[in-house]
């Protein structure tokens, strides 16, 4: 998915017009609309304005950092280099890949029993990485 696709479809998902977006984030009312439309369709925002963008629709800023493929070859590069030897954090990495991977199944079987709605199961999504990980917890409580 592109980077605009993705910020497209939260705003659509959050009921607001682009032109609500745009004067929330500080654009002038006669072209609010047209400069979030051009972030959601040609121009990338810096680093303050998609922070900006996720305080307004309330998700982790980290979604509108680039398109799917980009972020899927940077994060394929983590892997190959966590699996290093000289990186003792290796197995450590792909057991968090795997806690997060136990996360999504297990939201996914919810949504398809029925247990969480449609929305219920895209508003995780959107907040999955501010939740408490597993690993994170068990060192809580060593």
């Amino acid at each position: 998915m592109k980077q605009g696709q993705s910020l497209k479809a939260i705003r659509r998902f959050r009921g607001m017009t682009q032109k609500c977006l745009g004067q929330q984030l500080g654009f002038n009312e006669k072209n609010a609309g047209v400069r979030v439309g051009q972030y959601e369709s040609i121009r990338r925002p810096n680093k303050d304005l998609r922070e900006r963008i996720g305080q307004i629709l309330d998700v982790n800023p980290d979604i509108f950092v680039g398109d799917t493929d980009e972020v899927l070859r940077g994060f394929f590069s983590c892997c190959l280099l966590a699996e290093e030897p000289a990186d003792e954090t290796g197995d450590e990495f792909f057991q968090r890949l795997q806690d997060f991977n136990s996360q999504w199944q297990k939201k996914k079987d919810q949504l398809a029993s029925g247990d969480i709605t449609r929305g219920e199961y895209l508003e995780w999504k959107l907040h999955w990485s501010e939740e408490p990980k597993e690993y994170e917890r068990e060192a809580e409580s060593e």
